[in-house]
């Protein structure tokens, strides 16, 4: 069960890692009224909830899920 749990864990993580990437692609493709460093903050909260359901139950500190 609990390398089931750790391969559940990673493939979140790579869901929200490519969710973070989308949303750069985004921010850095189109023009936005909001300041550079608030939209780079708000494009890694997927990533930064995807770490930290991984490091929760695996204790994988890595930010990156490669």
């Amino acid at each position: 069960m609990e390398s089931f749990l750790a391969r559940l864990c990673a493939v979140v993580h790579w869901i929200a890692f490519l969710i973070t990437c989308g949303f750069m692609y985004v921010i850095l493709s189109g023009e936005s009224t909001n300041p550079f460093l608030f939209n780079f903050i708000a494009a890694l909260i997927p990533n930064t909830i995807g770490w930290l359901i991984k490091f929760i139950f695996t204790g994988n500190g890595k930010f990156l899920p490669f």
